[in-house]
């Protein structure tokens, strides 16, 4: 694992490498929050705050991979750069250790443009609309949604349309929650706020998303 790694490194390294301070903060962050997510009580929202708390450590040990490779490529272009030193005090070094990307950049590591996501087709829609119709219960309407809506995207006033199939504010509000990282013209959220009809829902929404 990186994090034993990580600490045999730590145990041996003077002066500490660059960024162990910052991944081992962001790691003591994780687990705080997973402790007062312990103790609120909620089961659902439990669950969903655990489920980003463990994509979040995912990314954080692809990142701390990534640094520890970067580090070894540096050390190599170090070397690179004293012996070339070394050898020719008068040349410039190498093309490839110039500071400019475009100089060492081969067009083959680029990488390739991914096209935006596709938001859903109005067929897609009305069979999401269905499933959720087909629920009896608040908490079955907002389970059938959250399990419909795996792998699509919405724009902004798919997600106004779907807030009026939810009769009460509470559950616009989880739904508005629940669909706001699927949502592909984020700049145009603020029609969304027109389905709740009392500021205190808008405000909860604002807050859980952080759009303050």
């Amino acid at each position: 694992m990186i994090s034993t790694l990580l600490l045999a490194t730590l145990a041996f390294a003077e002066p500490p490498m660059p960024g162990d301070v910052e991944v081992e903060s962001l790691r003591a962050t994780v687990n705080d929050l997973r402790a007062v997510i312990r103790t609120s009580g909620n089961q659902r929202l439990n669950g969903e705050a655990n489920r980003h708390l463990r994509a979040l450590e995912r990314d954080l040990e692809r990142l701390d991979a990534l640094r520890f490779d970067l580090l070894g490529h540096a050390a190599l272009i170090e070397g690179d750069l004293a012996a070339c030193r070394l050898e020719s005090p008068d040349l410039p070094p190498p093309r490839y250790l110039r500071y400019d990307p475009s100089a060492w950049a081969s067009p083959d590591d680029a990488p390739e443009a991914k096209d935006p996501p596709a938001p859903s087709t109005p067929e897609e829609l009305e069979r999401i609309k269905t499933a959720v119709a087909s629920a009896t219960f608040s908490n079955a309407k907002l389970d059938a949604l959250r399990s419909a809506i795996r792998d699509r995207h919405f724009q902004a006033q798919q997600v106004r349309e779907i807030l009026d199939w939810f009769s009460y504010g509470r559950d616009k509000v989880e739904a508005a929650v629940m669909l706001h990282p699927r949502v592909i013209d984020h700049e145009n959220w603020f029609v969304i706020y027109e389905a709740f009809n009392f500021p205190t829902e808008r405000k909860k929404v604002q807050e859980r998303i952080g759009d303050l």
